[in-house]
């Protein structure tokens, strides 16, 4: 991911201008047992597009940088029982589409998922290794 990440922003600074989008998840914000290796893959695309945009704002402004944190979108990947607010990924594309037009710094697909997002980004651990 960083390598690909790193070249498309070598090869975009080289033409002076672009919009990157990033494709990371709600997942990446707290450590979930169901998933570590997941969580802690997310995590680190999120802190790393995190530092490309602060690199991007110093060096190279003419960038956009959008971050897209989806939580279950209805794919292949996210099958099972008992799963939490899958999304049909017409409504998670059409947001996707939205925020690239609109130049967002972040986005979380779809508004149901920004309520978990701001949750589990706030929530004391006391209480977050209870649920």
């Amino acid at each position: 991911m960083a390598n690909c990440v790193d070249s498309l922003y070598n090869a975009f600074q080289k033409q002076g201008f672009w919009h990157l989008v990033l494709n990371t998840s709600v997942g990446g914000l707290r450590g979930e047992p169901v998933a570590p290796a997941y969580s802690a893959s997310k995590a680190y695309q999120m802190n790393y597009a995190e530092a490309l945009k602060k690199k991007a704002f110093k060096n190279f402004p003419s960038l956009t940088i959008t971050e897209i944190r989806p939580g279950l979108v209805d794919t292949a990947m996210a099958k099972g029982n008992g799963l939490f607010w899958v999304m049909p990924t017409s409504i998670v594309v059409k947001q996707i589409l939205r925020a690239i037009n609109k130049k967002m710094q972040i986005c979380v697909v779809t508004k149901r998922w920004r309520i978990v997002h701001f949750i589990m980004r706030y929530l004391p651990w006391g209480l977050y290794k209870r649920i």
